[in-house]
């Protein structure tokens, strides 16, 4: 394998792709990343703490984000999913704080979204509702079995979630952070979240 660098990211490849895996941001205060055409993988934490990234362009070779891929990225605000990924680990978008919108092309065969919530497909999995999305209640949709680890992590706008009946399974952390309390003289002056 050959480590190569393009457009604030770090890469490993072979011969006959230079450009296969964005194995990391080349500095954590980038703003902005415009991901090699030719990158297939996307791996766990390649965008780890880069708290000043706005903007990434993620192309159609891209075929999976790792686990927590986008950890900390506090600035970025909305993402696009394009058609041809079919895996996204866990907690891809842990503490994006600020994100208030997942967008999936609709001619992806794995994912979906609907008014910027992340789900499978099938709409079977809730995956990701943006922490920063303005709603303060949401009615998990009828059909989805099961709600994925961090779906719901620092949602703090939310003060009301409804599950239906039909959910199965509940993931680690997926209402973690849902809350905050402000403190003065070591007593609670006001809560916001769940």
């Amino acid at each position: 394998l050959n480590y190569n660098e393009y457009d604030n990211a770090y890469y490993l490849g072979n011969e006959n792709n230079p450009y296969l895996a964005l194995i990391k941001a080349k500095d954590t205060s980038v703003e902005s990343c415009s991901i090699n055409e030719n990158t297939k993988f996307i791996m766990s934490s390649a965008f780890e703490q880069c708290s000043l990234l706005t903007s990434i362009t993620i192309p159609d070779s891209v075929v999976s984000i790792g686990k927590r891929a986008f950890e900390d990225c506090n600035s970025l605000k909305n993402i696009t999913i394009p058609k041809s990924v079919t895996s996204i680990g866990n907690e891809a978008f842990y503490t994006c704080f600020d994100l208030t919108s997942i967008t999936v092309d609709s001619d992806n065969s794995a994912y979906c979204s609907e008014n910027g919530v992340l789900y499978n497909k099938a709409k079977t999995e809730i995956i990701r509702f943006p922490s920063k999305k303005a709603d303060t209640s949401f009615t998990i949709p009828n059909g989805v079995r099961k709600i994925a680890d961090g779906a719901f992590e620092f949602c703090r706008n939310l003060t009301s979630i409804t599950i239906p009946d039909g959910v199965e399974s509940i993931g680690n952390n997926a209402f973690s952070d849902c809350y905050f309390e402000e403190y003065k003289n070591g007593k609670i002056i006001s809560k916001i979240g769940l």
